[in-house]
């Protein structure tokens, strides 16, 4: 449950496009403990059609917030295949798909 909109999603509307932060509370979930999810987004409205950018993803720490990049991608590029990157990909895909079904729903565009 969010107790202060205006700290959770901040953004500014230029022509078309609404851009802004994001933040969910407890998205991802390690073994113990529940880190936040940060983002960057965007949304293109333009002919009755709308396109949704997600990205900066950042996961939260004891000492701050990290890039989600570092938890998924090995430094070659490659995809890492242990725990904490499946939850850290799991999370992001649970909580950005929660989110655009949230806007389907309320644009009544299902």
């Amino acid at each position: 449950m969010y107790t202060n909109p205006s700290e959770v999603i901040t953004g500014k509307i230029e022509n078309e496009m609404f851009k802004g932060n994001g933040l969910i509370s407890n998205a991802i979930h390690f073994d113990y403990t529940s880190s936040n999810l940060k983002y960057y987004f965007i949304f293109d409205i333009r002919d009755n059609q709308i396109s949704i950018t997600y990205r900066d993803f950042e996961v939260s720490t004891g000492s701050g917030y990290y890039s989600a990049e570092t938890y998924l991608y090995k430094k070659n590029g490659s995809l890492k295949t242990n725990s904490k990157a499946i939850s850290v990909k799991e999370g992001i895909e649970k909580e950005i798909g929660a989110l655009i079904n949230s806007l389907l729903i309320s644009l009544n565009l299902d």
